[in-house]
């Protein structure tokens, strides 16, 4: 009996770069595990991301495209070579797509910040952004987001039907699993830590400084803020106004091998953020033991449950106020701890592929 022909998925990993490399590889790696009785996945790229292929045990292709993310030739270009490849379907990670293709897409939009106050874009390009994601969530076959919370921002500005949108959550990368090496940030103990980027201002990270300033004038107590990821000029200064200086720290860049231990060694985590689409170092943070003090905006709830205390985001004295519970109960602290180790596993990849694996089934029955 002749075996039968798997679907040929079309996945676009130019997106394993920056902020999404761990989403993207370990996502592609999960998909390729979960679906390989019935998906065979080829990958476009322009070179870089080839290696990815060597842990998807044959399941998986690579095809070299010369066209950029945001290349326009590539939108004329690509939809050829999906036809070409005879690509069933084709999955984009992020909000850009082949938006004139007739092979159905499913697309990934994470969150909806280009259209919030909070975004670091501005002008024309902050127009074109929310434009191209406007134009994927009404192009596209379905739509995979990362959150419940994240799902009904999608709906409400994005005006898209509920049922088109669906959640499989991020989860824990292989990165977190690294053990802690003392030497990296010990010398720092006792400190709280806090992570920024790019977009400062929905990271909220102004208000941890001022929480953390209130805790030292309060309890007179030693620790430091240490704060991670990095940020643009704007960013900085306005940190620095606020009162990052002496034991308040901007580390820069953290590399992957040194996540587990700058949190492990960490008194708390603190993630004050307006707005996550999801709030994966929160997630990181109580895999590797840190109690995680969070605002109670967006998807952080959702991803922390009880395993965290909570705070009003635009509330630095009640922040203050959770960051000297977390000091002086050891039994609370403690029991974050412990909840936080089980809430982190229960976010795996497998979970989320399955989930993207029945939307691609969806989609490919109703194309039929």
């Amino acid at each position: 009996m002749a075996l039968m022909e798997k679907t040929r998925i079309g996945f676009d990993l130019r997106w394993q770069t920056g902020t999404l490399v761990h989403y993207v590889g370990d996502l592609l790696r999960a998909l390729a595990a979960e679906g390989k009785e019935g998906f065979h996945f080829v990958c476009y790229g322009g070179g870089a991301e080839e290696g990815t292929l060597g842990t998807l045990n044959g399941a998986a292709d690579f095809r070299k495209i010369p066209w950029t993310r945001y290349s326009l030739k590539g939108q004329f270009m690509l939809p050829r070579v999906l036809r070409r490849d005879r690509i069933r379907l084709f999955h984009s990670p992020f909000y850009m797509m082949p938006f004139f293709s007739s092979v159905p897409t499913v697309v990934t939009i994470h969150d909806v910040i280009p259209f919030l106050k909070y975004t670091d874009k501005r002008g024309l390009d902050r127009m074109a952004i929310c434009a191209m994601n406007w134009l994927a969530a009404h192009r596209a076959s379905a739509i995979i987001t990362v959150s419940e919370a994240s799902k009904k921002d999608i709906v409400r500005v994005l005006r898209v039907p509920e049922s088109k949108v669906k959640v499989a959550p991020c989860a824990l990368g292989a990165h977190v699993a690294t053990a802690p090496k003392p030497e990296l940030y010990g010398q720092h103990v006792p400190y709280f830590a806090c992570i920024t980027a790019r977009h400062f201002e929905a990271k909220n990270t102004a208000l941890a400084i001022q929480g953390w300033r209130m805790f030292r004038e309060r309890t007179g107590l030693p620790h430091k803020l240490l704060i991670g990821g990095g940020t643009s000029d704007e960013g900085r200064a306005q940190m620095t106004n606020v009162g990052c200086h002496g034991d308040c720290r901007l580390l820069g860049f953290i590399p992957d091998e040194n996540f587990s231990s700058f949190f492990h060694y960490a008194e708390a985590f603190i993630i004050p953020s307006l707005y996550e689409g999801f709030g994966i170092p929160a997630l990181e943070a109580m895999a590797c033991g840190a109690p995680v003090i969070s605002s109670n905006r967006a998807s952080l709830p959702e991803v922390c449950g009880d395993a965290a205390l909570y705070f009003d985001a635009a509330d630095a004295e009640e922040l203050a106020r959770q960051m000297i519970r977390v000091v002086t109960d050891r039994e609370s602290r403690a029991g974050m701890i412990s909840r936080g180790k089980a809430r982190a596993q229960k976010f795996t990849y497998a979970e989320s592929a399955q989930r993207i694996l029945d939307v691609y089934h969806e989609v490919l029955s109703t194309a039929d």
